[in-house]
Parts: structure tokens; C-alpha cells; sequence
């Protein structure tokens, strides 16, 4: 599963959309999308299905256990850190390290990354804790 067939599934994942719609947001072709569900309808087999309906495509999870296995297992590691800092109210940079099995070095990297390349979109705060004793 590619980059683009991840985002076409948490597009969908949300709301159905139309063929057009997933075109401009994934700047890719109609052609593209539409070779794109087909991909991901064989790969998902018996865990969710894109279906055709009157408002465009909608997502239908069947077994969504496995679904959110195969999710998390290649979800790339700028959206295992989006997601951490979604689902809590405060996490520190050990945390954050321990549970995506990064070193803090390369996770400040990325973080560094993620507020440059999401700054219009989303806020990401770094503060310093210092302990009172």
C-alpha cells in the first residue's frame, strides 16, 4: 500500500467522497483513484471494501481488527506522530520515543519536519518541563 492509497482510505475513512474530490486532494488523475480503489479493494479482501454510491465512494470495514492492524503497520512514522499527538492531551519527547521505538534524536527530526511541513494546518507546541523539587 502506498502513500497516496493511505490517504485515499483516512479521506475516506471520514466521508464519502466523490472520484473528483479524492482527485484534487490527492493531486492525482481520476484514472489514478479509480486504479487506486481497485488496488486496494483486492488487497483488503475480506477487511474492508471502497464501494461506488450515490455520493461518490465509501469505505465499509468488515473486520476491523485486521483493519487496524495493517493500518498501524504501514502507517509511516510522520502519521504514527501525528496520531500520538492527536490522542493526547501531553506527551513528552521520552514517550513519544518508547512508544514509536524511535531514538530521541531522529524523533526531534521529524517533529521538526512535521511543524515545518503542516505550520498552516496544524499546531504543534514543544515546551521545556522543569522539575520542582
Amino acid at each position: 500500500m502506498n502513500e497516496r492509497q493511505m490517504n485515499l482510505i483516512q479521506l475516506l475513512l471520514h466521508q464519502n467522497q466523490t472520484g473528483p474530490e479524492l482527485a484534487k486532494k490527492l493531486t492525482a488523475s481520476k484514472r489514478t483513484i479509480l486504479r487506486d480503489i481497485h488496488a486496494l479493494n483486492d488487497e483488503l479482501i475480506l477487511i474492508a471494501q471502497i464501494t461506488a454510491v450515490q455520493d461518490g465512494y465509501s469505505l465499509s470495514i468488515s473486520n476491523e481488527e485486521r483493519f487496524n492492524q495493517i493500518f498501524k503497520t504501514t502507517a509511516t512514522d510522520a502519521e504514527l506522530i501525528l496520531f500520538e499527538l492527536a490522542t493526547r492531551d501531553f506527551v513528552t519527547l521520552d514517550d513519544l520515543s518508547d512508544i514509536l521505538f524511535l531514538s530521541k534524536p531522529m524523533l526531534s527530526e521529524k517533529i521538526a519536519l512535521l511543524k515545518h511541513n503542516y505550520t498552516k494546518r496544524l499546531k504543534i507546541i514543544s515546551k521545556k518541563i522543569t522539575a520542582i523539587f
